[in-house]
């Protein structure tokens, strides 16, 4: 591949003795420097370049990051030094004329008399700067065979034949500079002039590859441009008429690594509904005086011309939208507007996928208080990006994997919440930047904070509550020894605090690395704490600091991005002078997640509740942090309910202040009381919920009911006390911690079936929301696992199927309908829920077993319409987990390279023969399925049952394997399950470890999520012992064309290298060989396949 363009970029100096410009420039080849048209002399060196070390092994590893860090530090002042040639020189711009001072002068008079009274007293002296007259240097640079920065998806002759031909940059970790020569900061921002030539259509790559061609008409499908900024025109080459030309302005100054572009054979549409709110590209201008350099960068030839140029004054846009509804072609000839593109064949997925869009645009424009910052917003969908979502100045790169159709339910949020937060990121993220590396956690949790109050406006109040829940648990477990959200901390000579990993500091975003745990706590924790921060202020004003932000910014106040200090600075100052010191302390400065541990006791002689209280922080990171703050606490009475704050100051306290309320009822309430005690007595007459459950006047009580911390609180209440809040609290946060309670709680013999009812009614109650009828039904069967499992076949048989008949031998459920989507997702959870119940040998019981098989063979999707693939991927887990032991700790097996050895699997060249990785089934159709020592504490009779159905489900997965083979389910997710499923049996030593299964799903062409879980089942089960599969593994880490992919194997290695601890002696010379050839197997020259874009 390669790219020839040049840069062109506008300076103003701010001294007279200017001598050399500091750029960013890696992986370019420089052909020519001119400073204002005289040819300069330059120096390029990356220091990055040749760090990795040839004569040392991985232990090393400190001393190389050590290296790294220095060299990364080094590479950020400026890899291309320019000296600017003796012929130039720096001028100064004369002033202005004494005719237009006079004109200047007069016009401050009548300014004067205008203004207020009072106002011509005060004294406002300018201070002139001394200016000097910008100077212009051109960069012509090529750019060959880019291993970073820029990426191609070509079709593949044999793995992708039908694929169309596209690329994309990707600028995250300081990438822009691997494709422009730039200043490579968020703070350095200017305005763009973007121009890019490309072929008219896609036929010459297709030919040029050797790919799939013939008279299709959408082999002359047109290569379109998407880039930052707005499309000006475009043009037919003046001196190629196979050539077409883009031109794209952006008005507003932006840093270069938010300028993205990809060139493709796009089909565009409208995003349906958008409204053209941008603001005019004159509110910009007030930025302009603030940034001291621009840059102009065009590329040409193959493809981009690029270019930046600094402040100058700007018109607005004159072109207005066309209709919303309007179909728009492949020219594009309108600025404003949002936009979806997509690769052909892809319309329907497209449109469905967006058209929530505008409702997101319009609430984000609502609560931020101000006009959308550009005239445009384009999303783009591309296939295999080395991240799921790209977000740029104006534009946002999304995988095609996020595409859904009409018929798909379970992808809906994830895709919709990906969307939304590649929209609010055009306001924080690309138009307000952080200031400093270690302020990235405050813009990522502002964006995320915004996208996450749409989400709740769009899908609801309890399903935003009910995942905060979730965040703040998945939080306490993921915040353990995490650096502060933050890090300010320096490590000190006495040890108190400890090393911070300077890379957190230098270039850190959790876009570059959002599979890391740094990522996901920095994704999780940023916007929870601004969550919490919104509670502590009050209602509405964390809404009025982004909003006074947002202008700030627009005010050219903020010219650098925006900081931590300058944010808290202004909620201190809205919210009357609150004081926030202890706050930003705990929960910014500060590291760990508080767990508070509470218990109570009722005083009958005081008629109180008192109250035990002790905390404990999930970090030892650093020095401890105790946590304060007012909280909540809620006591429900039968005579109503009553809530107290007290004052978290301590790490153990008392709180033994509440009283009880007696209150004295009316003949009225005590009618009504009698009335609900009637219509409740059918139900509860049976119920037993054990002695002394009636002798406290406290029904139940609730801790930081508002969610007002971002805790873990463990509270012991009795299970009567839990059923009660699971019964009555219609809170879904209430109703998600009394089923967690009761799932290990030690529930009394004769209160069983109380708890168990209690569950039962939870599920079936079509008014609780529909996760809270999930967890119920997977909570029953740890109750009790006879009555669950009875309650939920009797829900699921009621429900979801016809009656048994003995003709049948089976139950046959009812043909699929998914019209109701809270029955859609009870009808997925109670199966899942049946195989928590455990038999005497920790199997999932044999009816159950038989029941899921069941559902399997006679599942019925015809007069559907929704798809079945999620309700049949879950029935594939179900069946795969019951056969599998819970408390058995499964010893990892010993491979012989022997035994498992791979043969002709590598050619004279070195490359691997796929053709050889085939699966027809096990090797000895007539052996045990299951092994024998799985079946050495049971009778014959049932170790035969046991083989029989352990064939037949596994009969049935390979049924169901081989059909999503020829009829695809929805991102191959049946496959994926099967797979799955597979591996853990391997696991669990039910069938032998066959690598013939998982190696032709490695495969390039294959789905992604397929091909992720086969490499890692194969590594997992020691395929690296095996030299053959070993090679492979490295060669797919080096060649393969798909980067996430790579980056994926990458991540499994580096989790499987602590695996290999466990590893016996006489495998050390082993494992020792796969870690050190494998940097040699990587740095092994790439074969590509050079082609013009």
């Amino acid at each position: 591949m390669k790219i020839n363009g040049y840069a062109e970029l506008i300076i103003q100096p701010l001294i007279p003795d200017l001598k050399k410009i500091r750029l960013n420039c890696r992986q370019l080849t420089i052909r020519k420097i001119t400073v204002n048209k005289i040819q300069a002399q330059y120096n390029l060196s990356d220091p990055v370049k040749n760090i990795l070390p040839t004569n040392k092994n991985v232990n090393y590893h400190y001393e190389f990051k050590q290296e790294f860090i220095n060299f990364l530090q080094e590479a950020d002042d400026g890899e291309l030094v320019i000296n600017i040639p003796e012929e130039i020189e720096i001028k100064k711009v004369i002033s202005k004329n004494k005719e237009s001072t006079i004109e200047n002068d007069k016009n401050k008079e009548k300014e004067k008399e205008n203004q207020p009274n009072g106002a011509n007293n005060i004294n406002t002296p300018e201070v002139e700067q001394e200016k000097y007259y910008p100077i212009i240097v051109r960069i012509e640079y090529e750019l060959v065979d880019p291993d970073s920065g820029v990426y191609f998806n070509m079709p593949d002759p044999e793995a992708a034949p039908y694929r169309y031909p596209h690329m994309y940059t990707y600028n995250q970790c300081g990438f822009a500079r691997l494709w422009m020569p730039c200043i490579d900061k968020f703070q350095e921002r200017c305005t763009w002039e973007m121009e890019y030539i490309v072929a008219k259509t896609v036929r010459p790559q297709m030919l040029d590859n050797n790919s799939y061609l013939d008279d299709d008409e959408d082999d002359e499908a047109e290569l379109t441009v998407v880039s930052s900024g707005e499309l000006v025109e475009q043009i037919i080459h003046p001196l190629d008429s196979s050539k077409k030309i883009f031109y794209y302005t952006l008005n507003v100054p932006s840093a270069a690594p938010n300028i993205y572009f990809t060139v493709g054979p796009y089909k565009m549409r409208k995003l349906i509904g958008w409204q053209s709110m941008g603001k005019s590209t004159n509110i910009a201008n007030s930025n302009n005086s603030n940034n001291n350099s621009s840059n102009k960068n065009k590329t040409n030839d193959s493809n981009t011309k690029n270019s930046e140029k600094s402040t100058k004054d700007n018109s607005e846009e004159k072109k207005e939208d066309k209709d919303e509804n309007e179909i728009l072609s492949n020219s594009i000839s309108g600025i404003g507007g949002g936009y979806i593109f997509y690769l052909p064949g892809r319309k329907e997925e497209a449109e469905y996928t967006t058209n929530f869009i505008q409702q997101a645009f319009s609430f984000y424009v609502q609560y931020i208080g101000t006009p959308y910052p550009y005239l445009s917003f384009k999303l783009v969908c591309i296939e295999n990006p080395i991240n799921p979502l790209i977000v740029g100045t104006t534009i946002g790169f999304m995988s095609t994997l996020y595409l859904v159709t009409n018929d798909i339910i379970d992808q809906t949020y994830e895709t919709r919440k990906n969307i939304s937060r590649s929209l609010i990121m055009q306001w924080y993220g690309s138009y307000i930047v952080q200031k400093t590396w270690a302020d990235t956690w405050l813009i990522h949790g502002i964006s995320h904070y915004i996208a996450g109050l749409f989400l709740k406006r769009h899908f609801g109040n309890n399903e935003y509550r009910y995942r905060l829940r979730k965040d703040i648990d998945y939080l306490v477990k993921l915040d353990v020894n995490q650096p502060p959200l933050n890090p300010l901390v320096i490590a000190t000579d006495d040890n108190q605090f400890p090393k911070l990993d300077p890379l957190i500091l230098l270039h850190y975003s959790p876009d570059n690395d959002y599979l890391s745990s740094r990522s996901e706590f920095l994704s999780l924790k940023s916007p929870l704490v601004l969550y919490m921060l919104n509670k502590r202020l009050g209602k509405g004003i964390l809404q009025k600091v982004i909003t006074k932000i947002t202008n700030s910014f627009e005010q050219g106040e903020i010219p650098f991005g925006l900081s931590t200090h300058h944010f808290l600075k202004v909620c201190r100052k809205l919210s009357k002078d609150i004081d926030l010191k202890e706050f930003a302390d705990q929960w910014i400065y500060g590291t760990g997640i508080p767990k508070f541990y509470f218990t109570h006791h009722f005083n009958r002689k005081r008629m109180t509740v008192e109250f035990k209280f002790r905390q404990e922080s999930t970090s030892n990171w650093g020095k401890k942090i105790k946590f304060t703050g007012p909280l909540t606490i809620r006591v429900h009475e039968p005579s109503g309910v009553f809530d107290t704050e007290v004052q978290v100051s301590e790490v153990q306290q008392n709180f033994d202040k509440y009283k009880i309320k007696k209150k004295k009822k009316s003949k009225k309430n005590m009618e009504e009381d009698e009335l609900e005690d009637d219509e409740e007595t059918d139900e509860s007459e049976e119920v037993n919920w054990g002695e002394g459950t009636d002798r406290s006047p406290v029904e139940w009580i609730r801790m930081d009911p508002d969610t007002e911390w971002l805790t873990l609180i463990i509270l012991e209440q009795t299970h009567f006390m839990w059923g009660n809040q699971l019964q009555k609290d219609k809170d879904v946060i209430a109703q998600h911690h009394a089923i967690s309670e009761l799932k290990y709680h030690n529930i009394p013999e004769e209160a069983v079936s109380a708890v168990v009812l209690t569950l039962e009614k939870a599920m079936l109650d079509c008014s609780n929301y529909y996760k809270i009828r999930m967890e119920a039904s997977k909570t029953i069967v740890y109750c009790s696992a006879v009555q669950g499992i009875e309650k939920l076949m009797k829900a699921y048989k009621e429900q979801f199927c016809y009656p048994y008949h003995e003709s049948t031998h089976a139950f046959i459920p009812y043909s699929n309908d998914f019209s109701n989507l809270s029955e859609y997702f009870v009808q997925k959870s109670i199966p899942a829920g049946m195989i928590g119940a455990r038999d005497e040998h920790d199997l999932a019981f044999y009816e159950v077993r038989r029941f899921i098989l069941d559902l399997l063979k006679n599942n019925d999707n015809t007069d559907n319409q929704y798809s079945d693939c999620y309700l049949i991927a879950s029935l594939i887990t179900s069946i795969g987990l019951a056969f599998v032991p819970t408390k058995k700790t499964v010893a990892k097996q010993k491979i012989t390279i022997e035994t498992n050895e791979v043969k002709n699997q590598v050619d004279d060249e070195g490359d691997l023969v796929l053709e050889e990785f085939e699966f027809n089934g096990s090797d000895d159709e007539n052996q045990d399925v299951v092994t024998k020592n799985k079946l050495q504490n049971i009778s014959g009779n049932e170790a035969e049952k046991e083989n029989l159905i352990f064939k037949e489900a596994l009969e049935e997965i390979e049924r169901y394997r081989i059909r999503d083979m020829i009829m695809p389910s929805y991102h191959n997710v049946v496959t994926v399950k099967c797979l799955e499923t597979y591996h853990l049996w391997m696991m669990a030593e039910l069938i032998p470890i066959n690598y013939k299964i998982f190696l032709p799903y490695t495969r390039y062409g294959t789905c992604l999520f397929i091909r992720i879980v086969a490499i890692d089942a194969i590594i997992i089960l020691n395929g690296l012992f095996i030299d053959s599969i070993c090679k492979y593994i490295f060669y797919l880490l080096r060649d393969d064309p798909s980067p996430y992919f790579r980056f994926h194997i990458i991540k499994s290695l580096v989790a499987y290298i602590s695996l290999l601890g466990g590893i016996t002696d006489s495998d050390v010379e082993k494992k020792s060989q796969i870690l050190e050839n494998s940097s040699t197997l990587i740095n092994q020259k790439t074969k590509i396949v050079k082609m013009n874009f």
